[in-house]
């Protein structure tokens, strides 16, 4: 049984929105707060900013751009460069997240191995998507599961502390 390539697409996408959806929360509040103390010590209410040729804008604002755009003041760029870093941060632990689900993805077509494979936190997605992969014990033997589980420890570790941050609420 061959699966589908829009199964796997469509399962990592749920996967990783599940994961990453609480991060991208705090990520809109944070860049929202910096967004606020731009406009008031430019004393107005625009809900965006220019710095270094980007424009960056409140997740939730609408419309054309107001003229001119506020520049973020140099008091809030010490903060923003973090910010800035931590969602470069973020994006590569996003990669290597999706890196290791795509492995697993391509090491098998079974459902047993799937869950023997991804964390506890990811089995309700894995098995919404049952009927479109291979049923059975699975063809992974225990020491080829160990192994692969082994090599990408680094990944699974990544994995598996998103998961803990998202149970805890924190960014």
């Amino acid at each position: 049984m061959k699966i589908k390539t829009a199964f796997r697409h469509e399962m990592l996408n749920r996967i990783i929105t599940k994961i990453y959806t609480s991060s991208r929360g705090h990520r809109n509040k944070r860049i929202a707060k910096i967004i606020r103390a731009n406009s008031l010590i430019h004393k107005n209410e625009q809900e965006c900013f220019s710095f270094r040729s980007n424009t960056y804008e409140a997740s939730d604002r609408k419309g054309a751009y107001p003229m001119p755009i506020n520049l973020l003041d140099t008091s809030l760029k010490e903060e923003f460069i973090v910010f800035i870093g931590d969602g470069n941060a973020l994006e590569e632990e996003r990669n290597f997240v999706k890196g290791y689900i795509q492995r697993v993805m391509m090491m098998t077509e079974h459902l047993a191995d799937y869950l023997k494979l991804m964390p506890d936190s990811t089995h309700p997605i894995v098995q919404a998507f049952k009927d479109d992969l291979a049923p059975g014990e699975g063809v992974l033997t225990e020491e080829e599961i160990e192994n692969f589980l082994e090599q990408n420890e680094k990944y699974l570790n990544l994995l598996r502390n998103r998961m803990t941050l998202n149970l805890l609420d924190a960014p």
